[in-house]
């Protein structure tokens, strides 16, 4: 059985560069060149999560604008917000949702809304036994309404 050191490394290899002046336990300078190598990696994927948002509004601003305008005429005549996703897009969808709940931005109201995605019962038992696939529509059968959104 390995140690945990060793069970670090295959969960997180980029933490352990091959380079022997980065590995861990190679002192302040290694401590250093790790973080900073870190932190350039963090800044180019943020650097990337940028360009490529600013790329996706750019060619689809028409159709962001209209999913939101149709969005709001749902909230104004009752609806809920209904989000789920698997993987990081259930991640996504629990960030709208409280997004909806606690306003990121003061004096905007709180609009309903539920995580399909966080419902870890319901989303385990139709997957076991109905199938993986009938998950989120079962849910929304059975929580929607007409004037709901199913953002997924």
């Amino acid at each position: 059985m390995s140690d945990a050191r060793d069970f670090s490394r295959e969960l997180y290899p980029f933490l352990y560069p091959s380079s022997p002046s980065m590995s861990p336990g190679g002192g302040e300078a290694s401590r250093s060149a790790l973080i900073d190598a870190v932190k350039r990696s963090t800044m180019e994927k943020c650097a990337d999560t940028t360009s490529l948002r600013r790329e996706l509004l750019a060619e689809y601003v028409d159709e962001l604008r209209g999913a939101a305008g149709a969005m709001a005429e749902r909230f104004e005549r009752g609806g809920k917000l209904l989000a789920f996703g698997n993987g990081g897009s259930a991640t996504d969808a629990d960030d709208a949702v409280m997004d909806c709940l606690a306003p990121p931005v003061a004096g905007w109201r709180p609009l309903p809304a539920v995580s399909l995605s966080a419902d870890s019962a319901t989303v385990t038992a139709v997957a076991n036994d109905v199938g993986l696939e009938s998950v989120f529509v079962r849910q929304i059968i059975a929580l929607g309404d007409r004037a709901d959104i199913a953002f997924g």
